[in-house]
């Protein structure tokens, strides 16, 4: 397990307030770029403040199944429909259904042929 770096005390003030000001962990990592999550808990912690838990949208299910997947990639490849309106309609977040790329006509066009 690699070891946690030492941030200055000022690091550890800038991540705390801005934790603070928008609550969220994976916010503050995301824009400060520091430190990880479970350093940034044990800083919270250490401030005798309880974590906030993670927030779950209602919409979100968790991974979606084999199957799903399936049917949102067959509806966004062949029927052209938009992925995040198959997502909603599957309860699902869009990340856990979206293929990773549509084929542009270019593509298309020279996938059968052999020249």
């Amino acid at each position: 397990m690699p070891k946690e770096r030492n941030y200055s005390k000022e690091e550890k003030e800038i991540a705390l307030a801005y934790y603070h000001k928008c609550g969220s962990n994976a916010k503050t990592r995301r824009i400060l770029g520091y430190p990880s999550k479970s350093c940034l808990n044990n800083w919270i912690t250490s401030e005798g403040k309880e974590v906030k838990p993670r927030v779950v949208r209602d919409y979100c299910k968790g991974n979606a199944s084999f199957d799903e997947k399936m049917e949102a990639i067959y509806r966004y490849y062949e029927l052209n429909e938009d992925i995040k309106l198959v997502a909603k309609e599957l309860n699902r977040d869009v990340t856990t259904i979206r293929p990773r790329h549509r084929l542009d006509n270019s593509q298309e066009q020279g996938k059968g042929s052999d020249s």
